[in-house]
């Protein structure tokens, strides 16, 4: 349909191409904690995504938390917008940090304009005296009416609360960000093909379109580029997406400029495996939650309705538990809260936990098979379609007119 995602009267339009490439993205991915749906939370992309395109900040004493590199270009941009940061947090310990950023520094090298970018996101903070903690997140906002302030927490490695590190932070705004999760919609109604990420659920996570060197899919025609077939960053997406854009218009494979851009392209995806591996979300988070923390925002799902839900046999399938908690059930449709009730699921032990899943088709990939990629007016989905025309032989199964 054509026009503004929320606007009446758009026009249907239908494509008929030989190829089609597919680069989606991908959104954040947050994970809950008491009083993160008060306003004033908000993802960290989100901030950036308000700073960078309408010069907007959205506090003047804020905190940056989660985990992954991200977290310093935001803090950066809220910084050169003038708004007041007072910490950025980092869950990711220094030993596991350390382990994984400095191994092998040399293969850095290759990713000069990411590591001149950090660089320049650390210096900001420098400049502006902003503290940078390694091994804490906050695990609860308060507030009324909207967050207020923070209370923060040192981390052991797999992310559990350190008891009596626990320090209060007066804030206006709270931006966090664990990493991010590909838009797949898309992908799965092609039938492409994915593939499962790195172990943990961070910055790496998967699943992801599974590429050749091409970047064709599974699937014949369809080629794919970006976060959807790896989280590495802007200039290994635009690579793909160049190398996807000449394969698709049946471009010639031996141009000397491609080599650059696979080039290119291979570095961001071994940056990219870097990236999950130093920063993966540890398995002890869910300890931050209390009974009564909303897990799916959109309707209000708390954690002991999911638990109580979990833990009973005639509840405990996927299915049957989306129905009678409404998680992910509300306008997102299950786009930020899925993978952490499919986690707490797993965890639960709950029957059924393995998700909707077949042998053919992994729970995890099932996760993201949604019949709508955005929303859409009751009117738009009502409307006649365009005349279907009829085959000239009905019994040919090829003629797909």
């Amino acid at each position: 349909c054509g026009g503004p995602a929320d606007g009446a009267g758009r026009a249907r339009r239908t494509v008929d191409a030989d190829a089609l490439v597919l680069a989606t993205g991908a959104h954040d991915r947050v994970l809950p904690f008491p009083g993160w749906e008060l306003p004033g939370v908000c993802t960290a992309g989100a901030a950036q995504a308000l700073v960078k395109g309408e010069r907007l900040v959205i506090g003047d004493r804020v905190v940056v938390a989660g985990s992954g590199p991200f977290l310093l270009a935001v803090a950066a941009s809220l910084l050169e917008a003038g708004a007041g940061v007072q910490e950025v947090l980092e869950a990711g310990t220094p030993p596991a940090l350390g382990r994984n950023w400095l191994d092998r520094p040399w293969e850095l090298a290759a990713q000069l304009g990411k590591t001149a970018e950090l660089a320049r996101s650390a210096a900001a903070l420098v400049r502006h005296r902003v503290p940078y903690r390694l091994g804490r997140a906050v695990v609860e906002a308060r507030g009324d009416g909207r967050v207020e302030e923070v209370v923060t927490a040192r981390l052991r490695p797999d992310w559990s609360v350190v008891a009596g590190t626990e320090r209060t932070v007066p804030v206006n705004a709270l931006c966090v960000g664990h990493g991010f999760s590909p838009r797949l919609e898309l992908p799965l109604a092609a039938g492409c093909a994915l593939r499962d990420g790195p172990a943990g659920t961070g910055s790496g996570s998967g699943p992801f379109v599974v590429v050749d060197g091409e970047q064709r899919t599974s699937v014949p025609g369809v080629f794919a580029a970006g976060e959807i077939t790896g989280v590495a960053g802007a200039p290994a997406a635009r690579a793909e997406g160049a190398v996807a854009g000449w394969a698709a218009a049946g471009g010639d494979r031996a141009v000397p400029a491609l080599r650059v851009l696979r080039r290119s392209r291979d570095e961001g995806r071994a940056f990219a495996r870097r990236l999950a591996r130093a920063h993966p979300i540890g398995a002890g988070w869910p300890g931050w939650l209390r009974q009564d923390t909303v897990v799916c925002r959109c309707e209000e799902t708390d954690y002991g309705t999911l638990c109580a839900a979990f833990g009973d046999a005639a509840q405990a399938a996927p299915r049957v538990a989306k129905l009678s908690t409404r998680a992910g059930l509300g306008p997102c449709q299950a786009r930020v809260c899925g993978p952490t009730v499919a986690e707490l699921r797993a965890r639960s032990g709950a029957a059924g936990s393995a998700g909707r899943g077949t042998a053919a088709e992994p729970p995890e990939h099932a996760l993201h098979r949604r019949p709508l990629a955005q929303p859409l007016r009751l009117g738009e989905l009502a409307a006649p379609s365009e005349p279907f025309a009829v085959p000239e032989d009905p019994s040919d199964p090829t003629d797909q007119r």
